[in-house]
Formats: structure tokens, sequence, C-alpha cells
């Protein structure tokens, strides 16, 4: 009721701003000989006002009022005797007309466009001061990322003969949507760096983000470019697919789609990306993906994007800028996967930012996570048992993960992993004669005096018989 209260004062206020104008009495503009008559006439009364104040003598007044009264004589017999008829206030017929057109068209047509494309039934929001509060925040973050990332581009002005120094700027650009100068910053990067394939993945996706979409020639040259140093590369490859169904090769992209769903772990960040637009490639083009072979040409092992090459490139900045810039990047990283949880290889790059950022409960988490995605990936195993090695807790390994590292004994003995993963699953399951074992052969393999040694001994201290 008080949103169609308040559209009604809306409407009110705009029909009395249009009627307003239509009420009032029009008078035809005067010609040049009545604007004329009407100077000369304000010219003779500030004459004779001067002459009555003494500040003009009459004798000195005289030849001047018989000048002006000269010039209205000849103003007069200038004007129009019709101008004079016509000259009174007059309102034509179209003023009725457009009153009730406005009065009636204007609120039952805003009315009829209101109802067709609004939402009157929907409710409004409530003001949530957590949400504006967490909206400040973030305001705040970019303001202050951004005050970093313009000292990191002065400083790199003054000294641009380092390539990782322009990579870490290009990533900061597109983390603030700014794809044009990361697209330069990567530039830089690439030429700096002698056009090393390292830079080559990362400027060319510049190039594409800026361009909307589109795979240029150029971006597509570095993604092969990539794909010559690692076939597996998936985002070389995906793009690479890309650019061919630009240039309205569907099937070959298809090929190349399929090929790299063949090839990457059950829960890949981008298998739903280059699903969807394997999907709708095949459907414009009138294909079953089915149809096109999906042939294995390089599996893919790992996660790309380790973060310690951002570490290094922060060597460009003071240590409090550094940190800052990596602890907020890192931030990012784990609210985005706060929202997106299944993301196996986010959890995997926040489990190394954590390890690069000497943070190994943290690490400990985001591995943690990442096995409950992918319990019998074994070298995502082998970062989680580093990231358990020296902080306390228990494992919570999923089962099918112990039942991997147990088979990996079977066929290596010594591994490391293994050993003390399946020793922390006997301690958790009150085996602590065979959690020693394990771990006593564990301690053959580590350095006497390394932290990791001291560790498992203090594990092997801390059991107890029934425990």
């Amino acid at each position: 009721m008080i949103l169609w209260l308040a559209l009604m004062a809306v409407t009110g206020g705009v029909l009395t701003a249009l009627f307003v104008p239509l009420f009032r009495q029009y008078r035809p503009a005067p010609s040049r000989a009545q604007r004329e008559l009407a100077i000369y006439r304000d010219q003779l009364g500030e004459l004779q006002r001067d002459v009555e104040a003494g500040r003009v003598s009459p004798a000195d007044a005289k030849p001047a009022e018989t000048e002006i009264q000269r010039k209205i004589l000849a103003a007069a017999e200038a004007v129009d005797p019709a101008e004079i008829a016509t000259a009174a206030p007059t309102r034509g017929w179209a003023t009725p007309v457009a009153l009730a057109l406005l009065a009636t068209v204007l609120p039952v047509g805003a009315f009829a466009v209101y109802l067709s494309v609004g939402s009157p039934g929907v409710p409004s929001f409530p003001f949530d001061p957590q949400r504006a509060a967490a909206e400040a925040h973030a305001r705040q973050q970019i303001a202050e990322m951004t005050a970093l990332v313009e000292k990191l581009a002065q400083r790199l002005k003054q000294e641009p003969n380092n390539p990782e120094g322009w990579a870490l700027l290009g990533r900061s650009y597109r983390e603030l949507q700014r794809n044009s100068e990361s697209v330069q910053a990567y530039e830089q990067a690439y030429a700096h760096s002698g056009n090393d394939v390292r830079y080559a993945g990362d400027y060319a996706e510049a190039m594409v983000l800026a361009a909307d979409g589109q795979v240029a020639p150029g971006a597509q040259a570095l993604f092969e470019q990539v794909m010559k140093s690692d076939a597996s590369e998936p985002r070389a490859r995906f793009y690479f697919g890309l650019a061919k169904a630009q240039a309205g090769q569907a099937r070959e992209a298809l090929a190349i789609w399929r090929s790299l769903e063949a090839d990457s772990p059950p829960g890949a960040a981008w298998l739903p990306d280059v699903r969807r637009v394997m999907a709708s490639v095949a459907a414009k083009a009138g294909i079953d993906p089915a149809s096109v072979p999906a042939t294995s040409t390089a599996p893919i092992k790992d996660a790309p994007g380790p973060t310690s090459d951002d570490v290094a490139a922060a060597q460009s900045m003071s240590p409090a800028d550094q940190q800052k810039m990596i602890r907020d990047m890192v931030a990012g990283l784990a609210q985005r996967l706060a929202t997106n949880p299944n993301d196996l290889d986010g959890w995997k790059r926040l489990g190394k930012s954590y390890v690069v950022l000497n943070e190994p409960a943290k690490a400990r988490e985001a591995y943690g996570r990442a096995v409950a995605l992918a319990p019998t990936d074994l070298n995502l195993l082998a970062d989680y048992a580093d990231a358990t090695l020296t902080t306390p807790g228990p494992a919570n390994l999923p089962a099918a993960s112990v039942d991997a590292l147990r088979q990996v004994l079977k066929t290596d003995a010594a591994n490391a992993t293994a050993l003390w993963l399946v020793g922390l699953a006997e301690a958790e399951a009150n085996n602590p004669q065979q959690a020693a074992a394990l771990w006593t052969r564990l301690l053959a393999k580590l350095p006497a005096d390394s932290p990791a040694h001291r560790a498992v001994q203090a594990r092997i201290a801390a059991l107890k018989p029934g425990n």
C-alpha cells in the first residue's frame, strides 16, 4: 500500500510540473521596435531624475531630452498596430486538449509499463548492517591493494628489468579487473625474461580477458609455446581449443576439449567450464560431442599455479608491503573457497600459499579440505603429510586415503608419506604399537637433527598403550 501511495505522489508531482506552464497565459514576444521604444522611455526617465537630483543642469539636459524624444517618435512610428492587438494574453484551444492528454495518457501509460516490467509484489530488502560492513571492508581492501599496486608500478618504472615483479603486477591488475593494464604488465614480464615460457600462459590469458574472450593470433601463439613446453598444461589446451572454435573449426575444438577432459583429474576445477563451452560449440555446429574421440595425450597430474612465484616477485617491494599484498591475495583465495568449497585446485593452491607464508596450521587445514575431495591423490597426500608432520592434531584421513597408502607400503615399504599418515591412522585407531613401528621406520629416513625427526620422536614418545 505504501508503495502505491508513493507512486501516486510521484506521478502527481510530475503532472503538476507539466501542468503549470499550460495554465500560464501566452504573450507573444515584443518586436524590435517595441523593445527600442521601451529603452528610449527608460532613458528619458533617467535623464529627468538626474535633472531633479541636480546631477545634470536643465540647460545641459535639454539637447539630450530633445534627441531622446525624437528617437521615441521614430520608434513609435515603426510599431505595427497589429502587434499591439496580438500582444494581449491569449490561451489557445490546444491547452485543454494537452491537459486532458497529460492527465490520462501519462499516468495510465506509466502504470502500464511498470506493471509489465516492474516487480510490485517483490518485498524490499531491509538494511543489513553485517552486509553493509562486509561491503565496506571489501572496498577498503580494494583501496589498500590498489595503493600497493600503484607503489609496485612506480617501483618497476625505476627498475624495469624485473620479470617477476612485472608478473606480480599483472596478477594484481587482474585481481582488480584492470585487464588492459594486466596485459601491459605481463608483456613487460615476458619481454624482460627473454620470452620465458613461464610467463607466456599468464600473458596470453590476460590478452584473452582484455579482448572479452577472443583468442587473438598473438595469444594463440603464446598458448602453443606453453603446450610445446608442457603438453599437459590445461589452461593452454582450453584456450587453444577456443581459438579453433572461434575460427570456425568446431570439430577440431571439440577434439582438443575431449582430450583435455580425458586427461583431467576427476575433480579438476576447469572441467565444468570445459564441458559448458564444449556443449555450446557442439550445439551451434550440430555435432554430437560423443562422436568426437576422447584421446588422452598428456595426463594432468597436479594443479597448476604454485604461489611461491608471488613471494619471489614481491621482493621488488618493501617487506611490509610485500607481506600485505601476499596476505591480501591469499585472503581473497580463502574467501572465494568459502563460497565454492568443492574447488579442489583452489584448496591445493591455498595450502601451498600457507606453506610459503609459514602458517602450517592453516596449510594443514587447507590440504585436509583438498584430501576430502580427492582422497586417493598421492601427490596431494604427500603435501598433506608435510603439513601435518610438525603440527598437532588428528589426521582424520578418509578411509579411502588410508587404504591407498597401505597399498603404497606394499610396493614401497620406505615411502615416507605412507609411513607417516598410516601411522597417524593407527594411532587414532588406538593401535600404538603399529603406529610406533611405522614411525620408527620413518625415523631412519629423516636427518637426525631435522625438525621432522624431532617431531616424529615426540609423537612416538607420546604414544601410550591403549591410547
